[in-house]
């Protein structure tokens, strides 16, 4: 089974993450590295971000 979803407005052009949530906290991966590392984010923090970024609160983008 496979737990791990994209945002649903993904162009499938392999430029996004997957998320998975887990008790207490949202696991994130890169799409095009589905075996190497993930971030851990708590729940709430997690459910901020993407608060804020849905009321387009967010100053600028850092691209890393």
């Amino acid at each position: 089974m496979n737990d791990w979803r994209t945002s649903s407005r993904s162009n499938g052009q392999g430029q996004c993450v997957e998320i998975r949530r887990t008790p207490g906290c949202v696991r994130i991966r890169d799409t095009k590295d589905r075996a190497g590392a993930t971030l851990l984010v708590g729940r709430r923090a997690f459910d901020a971000l993407v608060t804020a970024l849905r009321a387009d609160r967010l100053d600028r983008v850092v691209r890393l």
